[in-house]
C-alpha cells in the first residue's frame, strides 16, 4: 500500500509575541499637530519643476523626484540633510519620513544621484528660496526677529529674571566674537569698521551687506553645498551674515 505524506512548513518557529496592532496607516499614528503636517501644507503650492531636471529615463526610471524632493526639503527643514547615511535610516524608521517616502526606502547612494543629476541646485539654496517664497504669500515681516519657545516669568514674578546671567554671559561672549572677527576684517583689508562691546543686528548687517557687493562686483562666485569649497570672501560673509541673525 503506497502512502503519501504532506509537510508543512512550522509557523510558529517565526512567532513573535510582539505583534502590530490595527489599523496599520502610518498618518493615524503621527500626531495631528507635527510639523510634517504643516510642512505637506506649505508644499501644495510649489512649482518643483523649477528645481528639477528634466531627465530621459532608459530602463528603470527610479525613484519619484517628487518623493525624494520632499523628503529631503524635510531633513532640510528639521537639520538632518547633511547626512545621507542617516537619511537612508530615517526613511526605514522614523515614520514621516516612511509617510513621505510612500514606505520606500531609498538608500543613501539613492539621495546622492538626485542630488547631483536631479537637482538644479544645493537643497540648501532651494529651501532658502522657498522659506523666502512663503514669507511673501504669508506676509510675514522679515525685519522682527521671532522668538519661538521662550520662557518667560509670569506676572507674580516679574521683578524676578532666572535665566539673566545666563543670556548676559552669552551675549558678552558673542559680542567679543564680533570685535575679534570686526579687527581681523580690518587688518585683512584695510578696512576701518569701529569696534566696540556692544553691537546691534543692523550693524553688523551692514558689513555683511557690503561684503556680498563686493562679491557680486568683482564676479566672486558664491558656493553652498557638499564638495564646493568657498572662498574666504564668502566664508567671512557668511561669518558676519550669521552673527547679525544672533544679535
Amino acid at each position: 500500500m503506497k502512502t503519501t505524506t504532506f509537510t508543512q512548513p512550522n509557523y510558529r518557529s517565526n512567532y513573535i509575541a510582539m505583534q502590530l496592532q490595527l489599523p496599520m496607516e502610518i498618518e493615524k499614528v503621527i500626531d495631528p499637530k507635527d510639523e510634517l503636517y504643516s510642512f505637506a501644507e506649505a508644499m501644495k503650492g510649489i512649482d518643483l519643476s523649477q528645481y528639477l531636471k528634466k531627465r530621459k529615463h532608459r530602463g528603470n526610471p527610479g525613484y519619484c523626484p517628487t518623493m525624494m524632493f520632499n523628503v529631503m526639503m524635510f531633513a532640510e527643514m528639521e537639520g538632518k540633510n547633511s547626512d545621507l547615511r542617516e537619511l537612508e535610516k530615517l526613511c526605514k524608521t522614523d515614520l514621516r519620513y516612511m509617510l513621505l517616502s510612500r514606505e520606500q526606502t531609498p538608500s543613501h547612494m539613492a539621495f546622492q544621484r538626485f542630488e547631483q543629476n536631479v537637482l538644479k541646485k544645493a537643497m540648501r539654496e532651494i529651501f532658502a528660496e522657498i522659506a523666502e517664497h512663503l514669507c511673501d504669500q504669508m506676509g510675514v515681516n522679515r525685519e522682527i526677529q521671532y522668538i519661538d519657545g521662550t520662557k518667560l516669568e509670569a506676572n507674580a514674578y516679574k521683578n524676578s529674571f532666572v535665566y539673566k546671567t545666563r543670556v548676559l554671559h552669552a551675549r558678552e561672549r558673542l559680542n567679543e566674537r564680533v570685535t575679534e572677527a570686526i579687527i581681523q576684517l580690518n587688518q585683512k583689508y584695510g578696512y576701518a569698521y569701529p569696534y566696540h562691546w556692544n553691537y546691534a543686528s543692523q550693524e553688523i548687517g551692514y558689513i555683511a551687506q557690503y561684503l556680498m557687493e563686493v562679491m557680486v562686483r568683482e564676479g566672486i562666485p558664491i558656493q553652498y553645498g557638499r564638495g564646493k569649497r568657498k572662498t574666504e570672501w564668502q566664508q567671512e560673509y557668511d561669518e558676519f551674515l550669521g552673527y547679525a541673525m544672533k544679535l
